[in-house]
């Protein structure tokens, strides 16, 4: 929550970051995050924050971090 937070109120260029978890594995989480360009993306993984929560939640990671894919954003319509 913390780390989702940061990132949202810290950094111009994120506009959305989601945090979910599996419905039979709480232990599994899905990370959604929305950057305006690749590049703010990249400005993210090199926060100090970010790199404080990768090295407090690596005991936690069955594995590296995975970046699933890149995505274009072609519309999110606000409720």
């Amino acid at each position: 929550r913390r780390h989702a937070r940061n990132s949202v109120t810290r950094e111009p260029g994120c506009i959305s970051f989601e945090v979910s978890t599996d419905r039979d594995d709480p232990c599994q989480f899905v990370l959604y995050e929305v950057y305006v360009t690749e590049s703010d993306f990249e400005t993210h993984m090199m926060m100090p924050f970010m790199q404080k929560h990768l090295s407090e939640t690596a005991s936690m990671m069955d594995g590296e971090v995975e970046l699933v894919g890149l995505l274009n954003r072609l519309t999110a319509p606000a409720k």
